[in-house]
């Protein structure tokens, strides 16, 4: 009877598992370097993690406008866009140099939309439902990516924030 009992517990551990296997594969996995996954058509070739040194390769920041900070963690610039239904960005970059992070990396990218049925379409096309949603109407994605850190996709008014939690930036879980 005991041998019976252990079998029933066994086989329906087993059928959870695949059940809760089968749910996390269903969540998507974000490719960083393919920018085009994550990003509207606007950022070539920029992705989060990237260097600041790739990054002023790709974009001039005499053009930018620098964004003083009140920590010492991170510096930023911001860029006028007003096109592709977007505003403005925020680029965020880790300031530690002598961190984990010696290529000060790109850790999080804000998104300002002029209108807000295209940021809507933006997150839904990229995103799908999203898993959190707030009273203020606010929304967030907690998604899986190919690199060694989580996005973090945070929407509220017409502001996106994705943000990396890249080890020793501001974002890291670790921290």
């Amino acid at each position: 009877m005991n041998k019976i009992k252990f079998l029933i517990l066994f086989f329906s551990q087993i059928a959870i598992s695949m059940n809760v296997a089968q749910e996390y594969n269903q969540i998507k996995k974000i490719n960083i370097n393919n920018f085009y996954e994550y990003l509207p058509e606007y950022f070539n070739n920029i992705y989060l993690g990237m260097s600041f040194k790739d990054f002023t390769n790709i974009k001039d920041t005499l053009f930018l406008e620098k964004i003083n900070s009140d920590s010492p963690e991170w510096f930023a610039f911001k860029e006028n866009v007003n096109d592709y239904y977007i505003d403005h960005i925020i680029y965020k970059f880790d300031a530690t140099p002598d961190s984990v992070n010696d290529t000060l990396p790109l850790f999080q990218i804000n998104i300002f939309f002029t209108e807000i049925e295209q940021l809507n379409n933006y997150v839904n096309s990229k995103f799908g439902s999203p898993q959190i949603k707030y009273e203020d109407l606010s929304a967030e994605w907690i998604l899986k990516t190919n690199k060694n850190f989580v996005l973090i996709v945070k929407q509220l008014n017409n502001e996106v924030k994705l943000i990396g939690t890249i080890a020793g930036a501001e974002w890291d879980i670790d921290n």
